[in-house]
């Protein structure tokens, strides 16, 4: 599977769904509990669902871009969090440092258009997307 996407090259028969970017897992909370559900979301296609709507979602919404507010009505607020984090751990989306609402935006790459981007993670550090230095397979747990 490709590390890094390209807006262009973006084609699921080469970058197939899901994204697991730690350590082969969608992540979890910590708990067992929370692990057994990723594991079974990700081998039964409900992660790769979710995932892929998302995406798809936010494409169509071009620069506008997408909030986990605005995508709501896909999950609860846990997994849609998780998805975006998924979708931008590997590249495939960026978050912009603007908000709308108090919630940060998610783009394609390609409608970044010269703004300013974070970081996946928890850390505050700024990129833009042509230098990030963010490791998608580094591991840990998310959230």
């Amino acid at each position: 599977m490709s590390e890094e996407f390209e807006e262009d090259s973006f084609d699921m028969e080469i970058n197939p769904w899901p994204l697991l970017p730690y350590k082969g897992s969608s992540g979890h909370s910590g708990s067992d509990t929370s692990e057994e559900r990723a594991s079974t979301r990700d081998l039964n296609g409900e992660t790769a669902m979710l995932q892929f709507t998302i995406y798809n979602n936010i494409r169509v919404h071009q620069g506008n871009g997408r909030t986990v507010g605005e995508l709501k009505h896909f999950g609860h607020h846990g997994s849609v969090s998780g998805a975006l984090s998924n979708l931008h751990k590997k590249k495939v989306i960026s978050r912009l440092k603007e908000k709308r609402g108090k919630q940060k935006i998610y783009v394609c790459n390609q409608y970044v258009d010269g703004r300013e981007t974070e970081s996946q993670g928890r850390q505050n550090a700024s990129n833009s997307i042509t230098n990030s230095s963010a490791n998608p397979d580094s591991g840990g747990e998310q959230h």
